[in-house]
């Protein structure tokens, strides 16, 4: 009979064990998942990372030729300026010109391109 309690104590020391181990299984089951998981989420912050970077990098090339833009507008804008500062002062030549024929029609001083042609 002794040995009868004995076998019996045995086996229900037997099946918590097997309980316990199960037990076990399933959380190294759910530690295997939690790792997987937390693997792919370090995969996809590297990832992220990376583009960060790359983001970074490409946004430093925008910023340097929107700088460029910028100094070409201005280039454009000093360039318009001069050209119609230029084109007054032709405008002011062409009426000093006008008013310099109209005052030697008036005193009928000869224009030095006939002066010229008469000389030669």
């Amino acid at each position: 009979m002794a040995l009868k309690n004995q076998v019996d104590f045995l086996l229900s020391r037997i099946g918590e064990t097997d309980e316990r181990i199960a037990g076990i299984d399933a959380r190294r089951k759910l530690v295997d998942e939690v790792q997987t998981k937390a693997n792919a989420i370090v995969h996809v912050l590297d990832d992220v990372r990376i583009n960060l970077e790359t983001l970074g990098e490409q946004k430093a090339v925008v910023d340097h030729v929107a700088e460029k833009v910028a100094q070409l507008e201005f280039m454009l804008q000093e360039a318009r300026n001069t050209l119609r500062t230029l084109q007054h002062e032709r405008e002011l030549a062409e009426r000093i010109e006008q008013g310099i024929k109209q005052l030697r029609a008036k005193t009928g001083v000869p224009d030095e391109g006939k002066r010229a042609a008469k000389a030669g």
